[in-house]
């Protein structure tokens, strides 16, 4: 084991090279916490809150899981610009990493989306003002926009289905 793992031999890399490897394990550890979270979690407007509140107070360990979840999601979306950042700075949005480099900017919009999505699944009320103005911004979107508000909302007004579409 020794001997096949540990004695390899590494290149020599500035320490932020490792922005990459962070993102992943940040990942990993949202999939386990947020997998873990949603065991307990109820994605409806009468018992989203509660649900969030027994989490924390009550579940064994979820206030940790909870806590967990929240900062590596913060983290990602941190270690995420700077990656981005980086990435710009040394050029590797250049040939031949066009590709790599368009992937990455989906990445980064769907980043964005899910952690504004988990801020939304309290369903308390700054969750619940806190989707109104994205809504907003969609519906402003020329010929598409007011159809997307529908189906994010999930009809014309915000409730069960907008909770449901989220989770």
């Amino acid at each position: 084991f020794k001997k096949a793992f540990l004695d390899r031999r590494v290149p020599k890399t500035p320490w932020y090279y490792g922005d990459g490897a962070t993102l992943m394990l940040l990942l990993g550890m949202l999939v386990l916490t947020g997998a873990a979270l949603s065991l307990t979690y109820s994605p409806t407007p009468d018992t989203a809150y509660r649900s969030v509140e027994y989490i924390t107070a009550k579940q064994a360990l979820g206030w940790f899981v909870r806590g967990l979840h929240y900062w590596c999601a913060g983290l990602m979306v941190v270690m995420l610009f700077f990656h981005l950042f980086r990435l710009i700075l040394v050029a590797s949005y250049k040939a031949p990493r066009e590709g790599t480099w368009l992937i990455g900017v989906v990445l980064l919009f769907l980043v964005l989306a899910m952690s504004f999505t988990g801020y939304t699944l309290r369903w308390d009320e700054r969750a619940v003002h806190g989707i109104k103005v994205p809504l907003m911004m969609v519906e402003r979107v020329p010929f598409v926009g007011e159809p997307l508000v529908l189906l994010i909302q999930g009809g014309p007004e915000l409730g069960a289905k907008t909770l449901t579409r989220l989770y």
